[in-house]
């Protein structure tokens, strides 16, 4: 009995049809997957490979990557201690032109000022803490330099501004021409009588006379590596200019 199937083909002719096909079908898929796990076994082995190769990339990209970072946060730090240490250096300068400006004013007009006495400080003594105090270059007496001296003295209040500002200044002088030095130390290192005149920063200043910067330099009160800043005063009388000192910090 030849049956059908619903598409109208006889049974017989598609089992015939069928059977090979699905035992092709069966062969193709076992191939198929055989071919796969060759495959995959390949590409494990491959990506084995490659991931340590990969591995190996990625340290060094890292490494690279840490280098760049370190050299990009050294950088910034380099610009930003070098901005604050340009934000102290002006500070400094526009400090001591403040002061050598005070001081020909005060030379300029000497009948404007009352005398003020100062501390006298000997060589080798402890200076009052933060505060201003005299001292004499060798040779210089008190008794003929006073007069000088406590004029000067009327810019001590500037000098006690030091105590007031974050700037690193370790300390102010006050140089005269007359061998006079009025000081503020703030590390309140012993003093070291000296004359002004012979100092690095006040030739300078003379020589120049203008703003004078000095290069790094070992302090003469033992307060260690400083950088000097020093600007010349004058006294201002009918129209002519005199040299009456150098003031500077450190």
């Amino acid at each position: 009995m030849s049956t059908k199937t619903g598409c109208g083909a006889p049974l017989s002719l598609v089992r015939r049809i069928a059977v090979p096909a699905a035992a092709a079908a069966f062969l193709l898929a076992a191939a198929i997957v055989s071919l796969c796990a060759i495959s995959l076994r390949k590409i494990a082995n491959t990506v084995y490979v490659n991931s340590n190769a990969l591995s190996v990339i990625a340290k060094q990209v890292s490494q690279d990557a840490l280098e760049e970072q370190g050299f990009v946060t050294a950088s910034s730090l380099a610009a930003h201690i070098a901005a604050d240490i340009e934000d102290r250096l002006l500070h400094q300068e526009n400090y001591v032109r403040t002061l050598a400006a005070a001081l020909t004013a005060v030379y300029s007009n000497p009948d404007m000022y009352v005398p003020r006495s100062l501390p006298v400080v000997a060589d080798g003594a402890k200076p009052p803490d933060n505060k201003p105090f005299l001292s004499l270059a060798p040779g210089v007496e008190l008794a003929q330099a006073q007069n000088e001296a406590y004029l000067a003295a009327n810019c001590a209040s500037i000098l006690n501004v030091l105590n007031t500002l974050p700037m690193g200044i370790a300390g102010a002088n006050i140089g005269t021409e007359t061998g006079i030095v009025i000081a503020l130390d703030k590390t309140n290192s012993a003093n070291v009588r000296y004359d002004p005149r012979k100092r690095p920063w006040y030739i300078r200043a003379k020589a120049k006379n203008d703003v004078s910067w000095s290069d790094m330099y070992v302090d003469i009160r033992g307060r260690g590596i400083s950088v000097n800043c020093a600007v010349p005063f004058y006294e201002m009388s009918s129209g002519k200019k005199t040299l009456r000192g150098v003031v500077s910090t450190s």
